[in-house]
């Protein structure tokens, strides 16, 4: 019986000192640490937040300055892409003018004098657009293409196998290996004696 009395002893013991204000204030003073911890943390994660955030919409303003700055110089060079052609064909123009203004007039000129300008002048346009990849390609003789072509008539012919460029009414380009002008030519057809034979 006295092992009882001396347990429950120590449980009222405990109690009382639990009940202390000295007990209470230890107490709330661990409670009151972890929260102000936690508090701390939560201010920590608002200000890292709030940094994240206004870094976010730093890189967002930027790009959107780089973007619409690309576009308004793409628009540019798309405005003036054809500035440097121009520019090498105005020379071309000049010496057709100096034809024109040398035959006004004169009953006396020299028509050989006239065209040997003019093909002069033909030549120096021709090598300026072959300075900027333009080319003429050749079509008489070669087979039918749609790629290269554009048929505006056939012609019977003996001579030649169907489909076959017999006449080129305007010559066809190619910048920089793609067509930018199809030819237009006469194309060969079976003449009649021929189809009346396949039958």
């Amino acid at each position: 019986m006295a092992k009882k009395r001396k347990t429950k002893g120590k449980v009222k013991e405990e109690k009382d000192r639990l009940a202390e204000p000295n007990g209470e204030a230890k107490k709330s003073d661990s409670v009151g640490d972890g929260v102000t911890e936690l508090e701390d943390q939560i201010k920590k994660l608002a200000l890292a937040s709030a940094e994240l955030e206004d870094r976010h919409l730093r890189l967002r303003a930027e790009f959107d300055n780089y973007r619409k700055r690309k576009e308004k110089e793409f628009s540019r060079l798309l405005l003036y892409q054809g500035e440097e052609v121009i520019k090498s064909l105005l020379p071309v123009i000049d010496d057709m003018e100096r034809v024109v203004e040398s035959t006004d007039g004169g009953e006396d000129q020299n028509l050989d004098s006239v065209v040997e300008g003019i093909s002069l002048i033909l030549e120096k346009f021709r090598r300026r657009l072959s300075r900027h990849g333009v080319e003429p390609f050749e079509s008489v003789g070669e087979k039918f293409d749609p790629l290269l072509h554009e048929a505006m008539m056939t012609e019977n012919s003996d001579e030649h196998e169907e489909n076959v460029v017999l006449q080129e009414f305007e010559r066809g380009y190619r910048y920089n290996n793609r067509v930018i002008r199809h030819a237009k030519v006469v194309v060969s057809a079976p003449s009649p004696a021929e189809e009346e034979a396949e039958e």
